[in-house]
């Protein structure tokens, strides 16, 4: 059932990387995520009023739904799934499916009635992918490195030393394709120049963090430390 507080409607929608679990209309339909699928979702959406979609930040599989859905105006929440399994909890839920978990991001939607999230900026899914593209030739680097210490045949180790320098040579290129994306768009640049003003903090490292908490730079210190994770909270509950 679509949950209703103040006239808007709350739906939940369990993200995957290839499908879509919506719940809506007493029942929970599977659609493919990608744009067929987007299409479909739009077209249940536009039969409902004041539709709001609640889902989980699920990685960069969310990240093209919700630039859809805020470019056709229809408002959406990003919740992090922390919270979400603990209102499960709260609930008594202990079981996780796809189906549940779509119904329970309605009834979070509509107990909780969290803000909407605002669009990503136009240059945040390039830079995301740069960046993750970037982190994983890292990571391939250094398996081939290890794999390099425990190889004694000759020619092998000269395909995996080619292997790396290919690696390198690709990583080079992204850090080039970084620093060009980052010169063509003045808002971005500021705000990347702002973070590496820290100490310890270059270019590279202001870009990993914007890609992946992209509020950073346009928040004060509260807010982004609680975003982080690095507010100091209270824990003083009773003799503790």
């Amino acid at each position: 059932m679509i949950q209703v507080t103040n006239q808007i409607h709350y739906i939940g929608i369990d993200v995957a990387k290839d499908k879509l679990d919506v719940h809506i209309n007493t029942h929970v339909i599977e659609l493919p995520n990608h744009p067929k699928g987007f299409r479909s979702l739009l077209k249940h959406l536009s039969k409902i009023a004041l539709p709001h979609v609640i889902c989980e930040a699920s990685g960069s599989y969310h990240l093209h739904l919700l630039s859809f859905l805020h470019e056709h105006h229809i408002s959406i929440s990003i919740i992090n799934p922390r919270q979400v399994r603990d209102f499960a909890r709260a609930k008594g839920l202990l079981a996780k499916t796809d189906t549940i978990d779509a119904h329970l991001l309605s009834d979070y939607g509509s107990c909780m009635n969290p803000q909407p999230t605002e669009p990503l900026p136009p240059y945040h899914a390039e830079l995301g992918e740069l960046s993750d593209r970037k982190s994983q030739l890292l990571v391939m680097v250094t398996a081939e490195s290890n794999r390099l210490t425990s190889t004694s045949s000759t020619p092998l180790r000269k395909l995996i030393n080619s292997h790396i320098r290919s690696l390198k040579k690709q990583i080079e290129k992204i850090e080039e394709l970084l620093h060009h994306l980052v010169k063509s768009q003045p808002s971005l640049k500021k705000r990347i120049d702002l973070i590496s003003s820290i100490n310890s903090v270059g270019f590279i490292t202001a870009v990993s963090l914007l890609a992946s908490i992209p509020e950073l730079g346009s928040l004060n210190r509260s807010p982004a430390s609680a975003l982080t994770g690095t507010a100091p909270l209270n824990c003083d509950s009773g003799s503790f």
